[in-house]
């Protein structure tokens, strides 16, 4: 049953967005994201805000996406690190309409 609201949900999209309208709008949000996600970054070299991109998964999936190895220690903290939660904030503001 959840496979088939799944793929039938893709269908619906795949149509939807015969003419890249939904994509686009997509991919506008995703610039949005990244330029909110690179302000909030911290830079020390700049590899981690550098590696904050629109990443796209198939046909219409988009999104922001942290490439830099060090995303993870840089979101969550270690024990040596501030957590910075640069995504979380970003999902936030995004959701706030920033």
């Amino acid at each position: 049953m959840a496979a088939e609201f799944i793929v039938g949900l893709r269908q619906h999209i795949a149509e939807q967005d015969s003419e890249g309208n939904l994509t686009d709008a997509k991919v506008e949000m995703a610039k949005e994201g990244v330029a909110i996600a690179r302000a909030k970054a911290p830079v020390d070299e700049g590899d981690y805000r550098d590696g904050i991109q629109v990443g796209r998964r198939g046909a219409s999936g988009v999104g922001v996406e942290f490439t830099d190895w060090k995303s993870r220690l840089i979101e969550y903290g270690t024990q040596e690190t501030p957590e910075y939660a640069v995504a979380a904030k970003t999902a936030e503001q995004l959701k706030q309409g920033r």
